[in-house]
């Protein structure tokens, strides 16, 4: 019997800075993240000449733009005056500025870091979510990405 190598996320963590400070700060109690995930755009090419099946004729398509894609990660909820994590976030969405963001996945299980690093928006208020009184609280922190995402591992 074998074990697939794996990596889980326990250990991963989330970073900011205004945009070419390069003083990042950790964004407080991730309990998950979704990296964005480029992808290409393209625009139709299609003409008179253009390959034939049957009655028909093959789509041609090139590549034109590269979307970047949007981030996303669910936080722990705890609004704090002065408080970095949830503080930095409400400042950067009211702001409208451009920000860069670190992702480094954790080395665990044998798995190398993987560190990416990208700049976007703060898409929307954090606001706290799914309010009972039998779980803490969260928020969803969305990012529009703007330019490419670079990833790293070492």
């Amino acid at each position: 019997m074998s074990n697939t190598p794996a990596q889980i996320g326990a250990g991963s963590y989330v970073q900011m800075s205004a945009y070419s400070a390069n003083a990042f700060s950790n964004v407080a109690s991730v309990v998950s993240i979704n990296l964005p995930e480029s992808a290409w755009q393209f625009d139709e090419t299609t003409n008179l000449q253009s390959p034939t099946i049957g009655p028909g004729v093959y789509k041609e398509q090139i590549p034109t733009m590269v979307d970047p894609g949007k981030f996303s990660a669910t936080c722990i909820y705890y609004a704090q005056t002065g408080a970095s994590g949830y503080a930095n976030l409400v400042t950067a969405f009211q702001s409208g500025s451009l920000y860069d963001f670190k992702v480094i996945l954790a080395p665990n299980h044998g798995a190398n870091t993987t560190t990416s690093t990208f700049s976007g928006y703060v898409a929307n208020f954090p606001q706290a979510k799914n309010i009972t009184t039998s779980k803490h609280l969260e928020f969803d922190l969305n990012v529009t990405v703007s330019g490419a995402v670079n990833t790293v591992i070492s």
